[in-house]
């Protein structure tokens, strides 16, 4: 398994607007789109940093059930906003995946499902000192 970068570090957020006003407005960092997903029931916005980015995303109000923002909106009311996962960026995800499985590792995705901008799977925390690890595949590997 190569692991090619750190992709984006995700950050839950209560509100996606003072979210992106801190770091646009007073870190002066790009922040090329904010996204309202329905079907994921969050609002997504990437700020970009370098060659990595974080993805501050806040749930809806009423997030479907199972949902990135109904993860995002029971992960802020036990945990508070903060840093939510790491995601680093594989050539092969489905490689990394087998490797990962095949070395003893709990995976929460055994195959890879659609993300942002990619194919992603992600690592138990209880395999990862604490840290929930995304993989990712970016589309424009």
């Amino acid at each position: 398994m190569k692991i090619r970068k750190i992709e984006h570090l995700g950050i839950a957020v209560k509100d996606i607007e003072k979210g992106v006003s801190f770091y646009r407005d007073a870190l002066g960092l790009s922040v090329p789109a904010v996204t309202r997903d329905e079907a994921m029931g969050a609002t997504i916005a990437f700020v970009n940093i370098g060659e990595s980015s974080l993805e501050l995303i806040s749930p809806l109000e009423e997030p479907p059930p199972g949902s990135t923002g109904d993860v995002m909106r029971k992960f802020i009311t036990n945990k508070g906003e903060g840093i939510h996962h790491l995601c680093v960026a594989v050539d092969n995800i489905e490689a990394a995946l087998k490797e990962l499985e095949q070395k003893g590792i709990t995976l929460i995705d055994k195959v890879p499902r659609p993300g942002a901008h990619g194919k992603v799977a992600f690592v138990h925390p209880k395999s990862t000192n604490g840290v929930l690890l995304e993989l990712c595949q970016p589309d424009h590997h």
